[in-house]
């Protein structure tokens, strides 16, 4: 997903364009050359809070969680050796 940028200025003048805008992509909004604040659509916005949530405690793992966590795999496209990572 590409970012998409604007200035302040801008944002405010064509507000509701960027608020559009923002639901197939975050928007940066520039503010003399450096980003102050970023657009986001409300679903974008939960996934971010939903990524947010503390990891379990071990002692707070049961026998269910742990076989859903053993039978987890990773999409093809992040599917990765070690040896991919090594010089």
């Amino acid at each position: 997903m590409k970012t998409k940028s604007a200035t302040a200025t801008d944002v405010a003048k064509h507000f509701g364009a960027y608020i559009d805008a923002a639901k197939s992509g975050p928007v940066k909004v520039t503010k003399h050359d450096r980003t102050a604040a970023y657009l986001l659509s409300p679903e974008y916005f939960e996934q971010l809070l939903l990524r947010e949530r503390p990891a379990p405690r071990v002692d707070q793992v049961d026998e269910e969680w742990i076989a859903a966590l053993e039978a987890a795999q990773a999409p093809p496209e992040e599917d990765y050796e070690i040896t991919d990572f090594k010089g």
